[in-house]
């Protein structure tokens, strides 16, 4: 066996040749398969997501095979950079290097098979969206790791469509739309791109494709990216 095939065969060994196997949404550089931050998975010693990323990616032709090898279950600097040029290459993904819900979904429907997402703290490095933020936005520190939480306990429609007048709120939606890895800015007009990006959270998670921000949006939403917001007010418009 050449050195190539050597080395592909010892990142297939590592992954489950079964079933579906847990895989951490919103992975980022630095995170290590082999101590996985979150019980999701009962009984689970050890898990093989980011080999199973990086397998996906040299299949693609993303990442170098000497490269996956050396980084095997850490998803490193090159990992991440090829992570970026899969991003690139789906203009839909801000180019952020962090496997969020939208690049999993893309992965998804370009191959990545096999896998069971589990929702992990959202990715840390969407630096792009410190410019949109503003007052509403803020930053967590889980362990040493600092997580963008959209919101601080803002008080919001229930319902939120085209047409919706109250821009604070609507920016926060777009917010959240930007840490879920579907759009790269706010600007508090629910105008047909964020109509078109919350159909395509909603027909990645199952829900009914009305374009409009409601419970069930907001549930799906807040389970991967921590929407602090307060669903009060009326319907809007």
């Amino acid at each position: 066996m050449n050195k190539t095939l050597a080395s592909c065969a010892a990142i297939i060994a590592l992954l489950p040749l079964t079933g579906c196997a847990p895989f951490r949404v919103n992975m980022t550089k630095g995170y290590t398969s082999t101590t996985p931050p979150i019980a999701s998975a009962p009984g689970q010693k050890e898990w093989h997501d980011v080999a199973k990323w990086q397998a996906f990616l040299v299949a693609h032709h993303e990442l170098q095979l000497s490269d996956a090898t050396h980084e095997t279950n850490v998803f490193g600097q090159k990992t991440q950079d090829a992570t970026k040029k899969f991003q690139r290459e789906h203009p839909a993904l801000p180019e952020t290097g962090c496997v969020n819900y939208a690049t999993y979904k893309k992965a998804v429907r370009e191959g990545l098979a096999g896998t069971k997402p589990v929702i992990g703290e959202p990715c840390a490095q969407f630096l792009h969206l410190k410019n949109h933020m503003g007052a509403t936005g803020r930053y967590k520190l889980v362990g040493n790791v600092e997580i963008q939480s959209v919101g601080s306990g803002q008080h919001i429609p229930t319902q939120m469509k085209p047409g919706c007048l109250d821009s604070a709120s609507v920016k926060l939606w777009q917010q959240e739309l930007c840490c879920l890895g579907y759009m790269s800015t706010a600007t508090g007009n629910y105008d047909p791109t964020t109509q078109l990006e919350t159909k395509a959270f909603q027909s990645d998670s199952g829900l009914a494709l009305t374009g409009n921000f409601d419970l069930n949006t907001y549930k799906k939403a807040n389970a991967i990216c921590t929407f602090d917001v307060v669903l009060d007010k009326p319907p809007c418009p």
